[in-house]
């Protein structure tokens, strides 16, 4: 697998926002192609493309051509099948997630986005609401300080980064605050921080007590399974999308923003 990545000047483990990073994810054009063919991806501010799964595309998580910018410029990203644009930091972009086109802007402005069917701002399933996903750094919440978030069912408070915005990701009107006051961010069914599936966690997107944890046991910023610190998958890890112990890891072993296997900077697959 090719994975090119265009750093600037100096390294940062994931500065999503500002300043230098290696997974370049503010300033310069980087390239990372997810699985397997090239494709180009700058989570902060100049354009890029990003293929999550096979052939080119512009952040395309299913089929579809889509391009994606994770902080300032428009840029589109289509996570599922239909065309849409997202911007995860400052100017108004659009995002499907599933199907149909929504909007969503990551950090500042107030926007809409629709995870799962038709037009919605930050909605998984059904209904509208609204969320702005950023501003400041900190950990488990992606802006400021500790937050509840309910992604499926109940109330909650959901700001991403600093005004209130409403979010349900399922079914129910439920606010969230990802970045400066205090709310429960459970993204499936019982109380939790931040949990994405079942039960008590900070911001635990499966299952059991965890910060940030995406899938089951006790994490921070963990997608999957046992104690890490933004694992997306399964062990000990800061930001690791897959298994082992890594700094930004998306899927196995050591690695600063390597979103596969081995130690890497800003590789998604090998």
């Amino acid at each position: 697998v090719l994975v090119l990545v265009l750093v600037v000047t100096a390294q940062v483990i994931v500065n999503r926002c500002s300043s230098q990073v290696t997974v370049n994810r503010c300033w310069s054009q980087a390239t990372v192609n997810r699985f397997w063919s090239q494709a180009t991806v700058n989570r902060c501010s100049s354009q890029a493309t990003v293929n999550k799964w096979s052939s080119q595309a512009t952040v395309n998580k299913c089929s579809s051509q889509a391009t994606v910018n994770r902080c300032s410029s428009q840029d589109t990203v289509n996570r599922c099948s239909s065309m849409a644009t997202v911007n995860r930091c400052s100017s108004q972009a659009t995002v499907n997630r599933c199907s149909s086109q929504a909007t969503v802007n990551r950090c500042s402005s107030q926007d809409t986005v629709n995870k799962c069917s038709p037009q919605a701002t930050v909605n998984k399933c059904s209904s509208q609401t609204t969320v702005n996903r950023c501003s400041s750094q900190d950990t488990v919440n992606r802006c400021s300080s500790q937050d509840t978030v309910n992604k499926c069912s109940s109330q909650a408070t959901v700001n991403r980064c600093s005004s209130q915005a409403t979010v349900n990701r399922c079914s129910s009107q439920a606010t969230v605050n990802r970045c400066s006051s205090q709310a429960t961010v459970n993204r499936c069914s019982s109380q939790a921080t931040v949990n994405r599936c079942s039960s008590q966690a900070t911001v635990n997107r499966c299952s059991s007590q965890d910060t940030v944890n995406r899938c089951s046991s006790q994490d921070t910023v963990n997608r999957c399974s046992s104690q890490d610190t933004v694992n997306r998958c399964s062990s000990q890890d800061t930001v690791n999308r897959c298994s082992s112990q890594d700094t930004v890891n998306r899927c196995s072993s050591q690695d600063t923003v390597n979103r596969c296997s081995s130690q890497d900077t800003v590789n998604r697959c090998s």
